[in-house]
């Protein structure tokens, strides 16, 4: 009798060698073309990277309002972002705890609780498990050893910096107040908190998420596929820095064309410090943009090898969302940023595209372009070591 063949997606990871990207600056190259397409090695890497410490989940502005729901994909596990009946933000694991059905299939909003489509158990906003109907036989819905105490949603580690949640899978990271201390002493200038979120969009790219966040993290491509970006952040008024797990780029002017009715300013910016903008990424998916009168972040999602999801979430002065003169102030802002992010598309492609070539060694990294990339690469190598 002979075998079937090994399914592919079950087979171990290829052995990759990270050593190229752990030489310094000017020597060092990118990562290896697997990393961007192998199967087995992205399902260790979810493990490792994004389930492995602190990542971002999403924005607490998607459940604005107690009882909002949003089932959310995390590198392959099913969660559940919520508000409960308080307003606070919580994250749970979305499975019923009798047969691990998924719960929330969709968001909603304003829901007394979550029950689930299978045998209809019920759990409340905190993750107590409220009804077990018929769990006994026929209108008994009590059953012997159902302890309904210790039958509760799973609750997972989360904590919420500038509107936005962080989870640790595993918990045991440090507490995120310490560990996002670096960037929270570099933008002590800013008063994120007075902030609210105005708008939001999506966008699928057919490739990895690490080509597009190391797109993210450069900007010598501006001139080329981002003209318009380029005439109001020009290249040349670009810097590198790094608030580790914060690292990206800077610019000296950033100054798009006057709006009508501009945005207020972040409050307690000068003049010279509402022209500044930086682009960091918090490790390993959260790309973030602050400006003198707006902030936004973007959520990267992977999809499998080849294929991430970006939401963007876009923040203003506190009032500014319902404020009808402001309203054209917003879409504009936001399109803009949609011309860009849209702009990135064909070329991160075209890169997840040539990681099939396997003349392809991982690629130069420039002294002058590519510092913040090159950290963030290093990152993913440590993390899987």
């Amino acid at each position: 009798m002979s075998l079937a063949p090994l399914d592919p997606l079950s087979a171990p990871p290829p052995p990759i060698d990270f050593s190229a990207v752990r030489r310094p600056l000017g020597a060092a190259r990118g990562l290896p073309n697997a990393v961007y397409t192998d199967p087995a090695y992205h399902r260790l890497e979810m493990a490792q990277v994004l389930h492995g410490g602190w990542a971002c989940l999403g924005s607490a502005g998607e459940v604005p309002a107690p009882g909002d729901l949003k089932p959310i994909d995390f590198g392959g596990v099913p969660l559940v972002l919520l508000r409960d009946g308080e307003g606070g933000i919580r994250v749970f694991h979305n499975v019923c705890r009798h047969r691990g059905a998924r719960l929330v299939r969709e968001a909603a909003c304003r829901r007394p609780g979550l029950v689930c489509p299978y045998h209809a158990w019920s759990y409340a906003l905190d993750g107590r498990l409220l009804k077990t109907p018929h769990v006994g036989g026929p209108g008994r819905h009590e059953a012997e050893g159902l302890d309904r105490a210790a039958n509760g949603l799973l609750p997972v580690r989360s904590g919420l910096w500038a509107d936005f949640v962080f989870v640790d899978l595993g918990g045991t990271a440090p507490p995120l107040e310490a560990h996002l201390a670096p960037l929270a002493r570099r933008w002590a200038r800013y008063d994120l908190a007075g902030l609210e979120r105005v708008a939001g969009m999506t966008l699928t790219v057919q490739a990895n998420w690490k080509l597009a966040t190391e797109n993210f993290l450069e900007s010598y491509h501006l001139p080329i596929v981002h003209p318009a970006l380029n005439g109001y952040s020009p290249l040349d008024e670009h810097y590198y820095f790094e608030a580790w797990p914060a690292v990206g780029a800077g610019v000296t002017g950033y100054a798009p064309p006057p709006a009508a009715r501009p945005l207020p300013r972040l409050a307690g910016l000068d003049e010279p410090a509402a022209a500044v903008g930086e682009y960091p990424v918090v490790f390993p998916n959260l790309w973030l943009g602050v400006q003198g009168d707006h902030f936004f972040g973007v959520v990267v999602h992977p999809e499998g090898p080849t294929a991430s999801r970006e939401t963007l979430h876009l923040y203003a002065a506190a009032g500014a969302a319902v404020d009808p003169e402001l309203a054209p102030t917003i879409a504009e802002t936001l399109a803009r940023w949609r011309q860009v992010f849209e702009e990135d598309i064909g070329p991160v492609e075209a890169m997840q595209a040539g990681r099939a070539s396997p003349a392809f060694d991982g690629g130069l990294l420039t002294r002058f372009h590519d510092p913040a990339s090159h950290r963030f690469m290093q990152a993913i190598a440590e993390r899987m070591a």
